[in-house]
């Protein structure tokens, strides 16, 4: 038999009060994942602003790096250095974080500005060593063609157009015997570092006395000839 109802109280009354029971714990779960979801889109969007923030910025470390071009055998000085920060993952493992390691160094290769300095680019006191006594290092400027075919250890005998005091006449002049090639920057196709790409820088010993024949020749072509 069914149950007598109260006349105070609806039969539809009854039915939302039940379905309220019921609802309100699924309103409950429903609004607890409501922000779980929202923490958890926060978080990804968060990682997502790391992980562009460290492609944009990544660990960088300061090197020494060259102000301004430096010829083979110039000797470094403190305005000719400066630090720059580099990207982790491409720096020389032989580069330097200090400019005071090497003001005073002399350079074995050429160097454009603004590229690291590294230690195969100085000249070691082993290299210096092997230097004759009674002689000092230079460098000349030689055509390509010719600072080619030479090669580190080779005697050359240097020559320029003269006398020196003719530019007119096509004899070669005699100016110094028995140099040393010492090293030789190694030829570029990079128009952008290499400057004239025609000529390659030559680092070479020289004996004392016939240094000031050279300083004299320095605004003349020079050709090399390998001594007999």
């Amino acid at each position: 038999m069914a149950k007598n109802l109260s006349p105070r109280t609806p039969i539809t009354q009854i039915s939302t009060s039940r379905r309220s029971r019921i609802a309100s714990p699924i309103r409950a779960a429903l609004w607890k994942w409501k922000w779980v979801g929202i923490i958890i889109v926060l978080a990804t969007m968060t990682q997502s602003i790391i992980d562009i923030a460290r492609t944009q910025h990544p660990n960088q470390t300061k090197i020494v790096v060259a102000t301004q071009a430096l010829n083979i055998g110039d000797t470094i000085k403190q305005e000719d250095l400066k630090l720059r920060a580099f990207p982790q993952q491409i720096v020389p493992n032989d580069s330097y974080t200090q400019k005071e390691t090497v003001v005073g160094k002399t350079l074995s290769a050429s160097l454009p500005a603004g590229l690291p300095i590294t230690s195969k680019q100085i000249m070691s006191k082993k290299f210096t060593k092997n230097i004759p006594a009674g002689m000092s290092v230079t460098t000349i400027i030689l055509e390509k063609q010719t600072a080619k075919i030479l090669q580190i250890g080779n005697k050359i005998n240097l020559y320029t157009k003269g006398p020196m005091q003719n530019d007119n006449t096509t004899e070669a002049y005699l100016l110094a015997e028995n140099a040393i090639v010492i090293n030789k920057d190694k030829p570029t196709k990079d128009t952008l570092f290499a400057g004239n790409t025609d000529t390659i820088n030559v680092l070479i010993a020289i004996p004392h006395t016939q240094i000031p024949a050279l300083l004299n020749a320095s605004n003349k072509p020079l050709q090399a000839v390998l001594a007999p």
